[in-house]
């Protein structure tokens, strides 16, 4: 290898090398390298000292000579190739020698590249030599570290360099922690840990701002839990990596925490709940879990645990838990904790404490590979006929509404809850309609579809239900105790009222609701639809439904234009994907434009659907 005090030593990439040349018919048998200074010189393949050939950015050490004028490489070395550790450390030098002088050639993204396979081939634990070179230029060259943290070997040559050095002694000579490989942080995060709280107020402020995202979650944890981490913008960046640890000690499956972090737990909470109240961002983690665990242990204390809340009663997967289970386990009807829901959910979405569009919704109510296109929750029913199952009338391929209470509660779905307290199926595993869970799921789809029109138009505040009451017994639980109560509870509400004072729109009443006439589920609303049928029904523009009587009078149904009578035509010269005559909708009126020609409702293909008049392309319309 060469001498790296000889001032003809150079390293230098390889531009090209080899080929066919068509003119002499042969491989060529040399090559040109890029030298340092951006110049290209010439090589042959007998002055390459590793091998026979070269290949293209490959890094390489050579001298150079001069014939005729002008300058070639020889005496070339592979730097990738066969080369002893002294070989290794004298690449390395050379490197450290012009890497000032030439920034432009040692800072391209090949030369990068092609010493980062160098440094990966060369540069290891057991390279004593090499490990001193980097050593003694640390001091002098930090910037290193840069490069040399990217290779398969750092955290090993970090161990081997810096081994019995403090964080403290690693800091003062101006390696920050994003330079100290993540392996080394993690083993000795105590004595990290330690180092951070000797700080000072601002100092701690300072470290936290600027490595919070970088630092072992159970590091940025103690340092909650010791109040020396307070700034919520702060735990923000790891509060999800901060519940899960707390989530899984809860559910006693982590039992690999550092020493110091269950210490840490031990002496700042000793079982009492106060411990907890005192730091804010663990109550907040908590308070969740321990609702869950007093609703699974059906604690009759849980309403006074929620209402003393206010995190909890924002959030809307909570919020239903809490004032749906009680009442079932205090034995009322299912009908009546069905109306005692809907009338505290209406209170709190007016009063906007919960939100519908809440994601924490899925949680209870978890969506189907049906439903989840139309962002909303699985109801799946089961249709014994075919033994398949139903969302919306389309196959449900992954119905998620059968309960699997053997996961651990915390997981538990809507369905597994209403298993554990005793509501199950009229028929076991076979969900309809008329069972307590898919109707509930139903009619939170619904409210979550029809939500943004609940909105006054005239000054976008969420109206009002106009409710329709009725007194109804119901048995609550009060400082543990089961307490009978009276109140007028809301019914489904349909008629909605703006309750702005300022609004032009203030208490004026609007129907709105959902067509569930064979699956139509268009929206209904009487600020856009203005005819009725005769039963004072308003008519379905998504489908020409109102009421029973003229379901059956008139199957096809009624104009939301003007009330007249609707045909349906089938276009005998087209057909859909699915190779059935194409069918549409108009208004028997002439003088109505008035038609439904995508998207038609599934009545329209049944055969009670009729009379259906035939028409072709070259057909006119009756």
């Amino acid at each position: 290898m060469h001498d790296e005090k000889n001032k003809e030593c150079h390293l230098g990439l390889v531009k090209w090398f080899g080929g066919y040349n068509h003119h002499k018919e042969k491989e060529n048998d040399f090559g040109f390298i890029q030298t340092m200074d951006g110049k290209d010189i010439f090589i042959h393949e007998k002055e390459i000292k590793n091998g026979s050939s070269l290949n293209e950015n490959e890094l390489v050490v050579f001298e150079t000579g001069e014939k005729n004028g002008k300058q070639f490489a020889r005496k070339l070395f592979r730097v990738n190739g066969d080369i002893n550790d002294k070989g290794s450390v004298d690449v390395f030098q050379l490197y450290i020698k012009n890497m000032s002088k030439f920034n432009s050639f040692f800072s391209s993204y090949a030369f990068k590249s092609s010493l980062k396979n160098f440094l990966n081939n060369n540069l290891n634990e057991s390279n004593v030599d090499f490990l001193n070179v980097v050593k003694n230029e640390e001091i002098h060259n930090l910037h290193l570290y840069e490069l040399i943290k990217t290779t398969s070997n750092w955290e090993k040559i970090f161990v081997a360099i810096y081994n019995g050095k403090t964080f403290n002694d690693l800091f003062n000579i101006g390696i920050y922690i994003d330079n100290i490989p993540p392996g080394y942080i993690k083993e000795h995060e105590c004595e990290l840990y330690k180092h951070i709280e000797g700080l000072s107020e601002e100092e701690i402020y300072d470290f936290f701002e600027s490595n919070i995202k970088i630092l072992p979650t159970t590091l940025v944890l103690v340092g909650v839990i010791n109040k020396i981490l307070i700034d919520e913008k702060l735990i923000f960046h790891r509060y999800s990596d901060i519940n899960c640890i707390i989530e899984n000690k809860f559910r006693e499956t982590d039992n690999n925490l550092p020493e110091y972090v269950n210490e840490a737990f031990s002496s700042s909470f000793k079982g009492n709940i106060n411990d907890y109240l005192s730091n804010p961002t663990i109550w907040k983690i908590l308070e969740p879990l321990l609702l869950k665990k007093r609703l699974y242990s059906k604690n009759p204390n849980t309403c006074g645990f929620f209402n003393n809340s206010k995190h909890l009663k924002s959030n809307i997967e909570y919020f239903i838990l809490a004032n749906l289970l009680p009442l079932i386990q205090a034995n009322n009807d299912l009908d009546v904790a069905y109306k005692i829901l809907l009338h505290r959910l209406w209170e709190s979405l007016s009063d906007e404490v919960v939100d519908i569009k809440d994601k924490g919704l899925f949680n209870l109510f978890p969506s189907c590979s049906t439903m989840r296109r139309h962002q909303l929750s699985c109801e799946a029913v089961y249709w014994p006929k075919n033994k398949k199952y139903l969302c919306r009338g389309q196959e449900c391929v992954n119905p998620e509404v059968n309960p699997n209470s053997k996961k651990h509660y915390l997981d538990y779905n809507i369905y597994d809850w209403f298993q554990h307290y005793g509501i199950n199926y009229i028929d076991e595993n076979a969900p309809s309609k008329r069972d307590f869970p898919i109707k509930l799921a139903g009619y939170f789809n619904r409210l979550k579809e029809i939500f943004k029109v609940l909105h006054c138009r005239e000054c976008g505040n969420l109206m009002k239900p106009d409710m329709r009451y009725a007194r109804v017994e119901y048995i609550d639980y009060e400082s543990g105790v089961p307490v009978t109560k009276s109140m007028a509870a809301a019914y489904r509400a349909t008629v909605f009222e703006c309750g702005s004072h300022s609004c032009h729109e203030y208490e004026k009443k609007y129907y709105i609701n959902h067509c569930l006439d064979f699956s139509c589920y268009s929206i209904i609303d009487s600020r856009d639809l203005k005819i009725k049928c005769d039963d004072e029904r308003y008519i379905c523009k998504g489908c020409g439904g109102c009421c029973g009587q003229h379901a059956k009078d008139n199957p096809i149904g009624l104009c939301s234009n003007c009330g007249s009578k609707l045909n349906l035509y089938e276009d005998e010269s087209k057909t859909d994907r699915y190779g059935k005559n194409e069918r549409h909708v108009s208004c028997s009126n002439r003088k109505c434009n008035f038609e439904i020609i995508e998207n038609l409702p599934k009545k329209f293909y049944l055969p009670s659907c009729s009379p259906v008049i035939k028409i072709n392309k070259n057909s006119t319309r009756f």
